[in-house]
């Protein structure tokens, strides 16, 4: 390989290292997620892909798109403790009660177990509860299965962090 073949090489993968995901019909904000291409197996970027579409349905509340990102089985933990089912879930975020504004994930990390694949990392969040439109950062852990050909959330686990100074 050339030098100049190697250099173009170089600009390609850390070029493809990025995922931009942008609202199709809205004027949401533009989410850029890093991920390692070089290493990163199939099963890690998909969830990635997946991971990152599911903020987005939930900030636009696009119930089409969770259909297809959620598992039926889902046990969705609020980071103020509240355990909820798929059912109470989207009926809250239905309601209006709960209402996503903007999640912004960051320093995630994926690992694939065959049809299983866990991530965790932090997001700094915007929501609206009953009213009140709150800013805070979480840690979380989510769990995927990988079913019918795609990868659904089955766990959301997540903690409120403490505000920095």
């Amino acid at each position: 390989m050339s030098l100049l073949t190697a250099g173009r090489y170089r600009l390609v993968m850390l070029t493809l290292s990025f995922v931009v995901v942008r609202p199709v019909l809205s004027d949401g904000p533009t989410v850029l997620l890093a991920q390692r291409l070089n290493g990163a197996s199939v099963a890690e970027r998909e969830v990635r892909v997946a991971e990152a579409a599911r903020f987005q349905a939930m900030a636009h509340t696009d119930f089409a798109a969770l259909d297809t990102l959620l598992g039926s089985d889902l046990t969705y933990t609020h980071s103020d403790g509240e355990r909820q089912d798929r059912s109470k879930f989207e009926t809250v975020l239905r309601s209006g009660t709960l209402a996503y504004i903007a999640v912004q994930p960051e320093s995630v990390v994926v690992r694939a177990y065959g049809t299983t694949a866990l991530a965790d990392g932090r997001a700094h969040m915007r929501v609206r509860s009953n009213g009140q439109e709150v800013a805070f950062t979480i840690r979380f852990l989510e769990a995927y299965v990988r079913r019918r050909g795609r990868w659904e959330l089955v766990a959301w686990q997540s903690t409120r962090l403490a505000p920095t100074r």
